[in-house]
């Protein structure tokens, strides 16, 4: 697999530019994904960090751009993780090829220092690809579905009440908000902007009746990743939230 279709496929982060994009944002689970060096890993302090920005480079090409937003992203407390690649020509500096790239584990980014006219990201973790791919419950889908949705020979207002019902936003949403009281069904928070809505039946099984259904929905936390098709009874088409 390609690295671009790791980062749509697997990640749900699509690349900007499949030629000049170093990394990319899932803009749902809002995480942000570097592509980053195998060699450019580095001690500091007893802990060790990972490059993800050279200081002093004025380069205002679209890529450094968009590396430097990333980064600002990752500054700020936003979810991060490296995608390790190895350099094709390892003495070819900034303008290597990638050889390969582990589509196995991240590392997960952590406090973001500057050192040495680098900025660095501490690794402080490691994560399986597999365990992220559940968290995301499907994401890796949405675009596919969308499209497939504009295709369909359907009145406009329901092709956007689809679309908008599969990302969990619009008249779906609201409904399920009304459902559930305006709770997150795992915490009981009331932050309407921290929640989202999600399908209980996965949305490849439902019918377009079922997918607009709030009686089909939950109201998880963004934290919380709710896997599509939960066998608990307790869960299915629920007509009143859960206590």
């Amino acid at each position: 697999m390609k690295i671009s279709k790791f980062f749509e496929e697997v990640l749900g982060a699509n690349l900007t530019n499949m030629r000049w994009s170093w990394g990319a944002v899932n803009n749902i689970r809002d995480q942000v994904f570097l592509r980053v060096w195998s060699d450019q890993f580095k001690d500091i302090d007893g802990k060790q960090y990972i490059a993800v920005l050279k200081l002093g480079d004025n380069n205002h090409s679209s890529g450094s751009s968009e590396r430097r937003h990333h980064v600002d992203k990752l500054r700020k407390g936003t979810e991060g993780y490296g995608v390790v690649c190895t350099r094709k020509y390892p003495d070819d500096g900034k303008r290597s090829k990638i050889k390969t790239f582990d589509n196995e584990l991240l590392i997960k980014l952590g406090e973001v220092i500057e050192s040495d006219g680098q900025v660095f990201a501490q690794v402080i973790d490691r994560i399986p690809v597999e365990t992220l791919k559940d968290r995301r419950t499907g994401y890796g889908t949405l675009v596919n579905d969308i499209k497939e949705i504009f295709r369909r020979r359907v009145p406009k207002t329901t092709r956007e009440a689809l679309a908008d019902a599969r990302v969990g936003q619009g008249a779906f949403r609201s409904s399920v908000l009304i459902h559930w009281g305006g709770k997150c069904c795992v915490t009981g928070s009331t932050a309407e902007k921290a929640i989202r809505a999600s399908h209980i039946k996965p949305w490849r099984d439902s019918t377009d009746e079922e997918r607009l259904d709030p009686q089909n929905g939950l109201l998880p936390w963004t934290r919380y990743s709710m896997p599509a098709g939960l066998p608990s009874p307790r869960l299915e088409r629920c007509s009143s939230p859960i206590a």
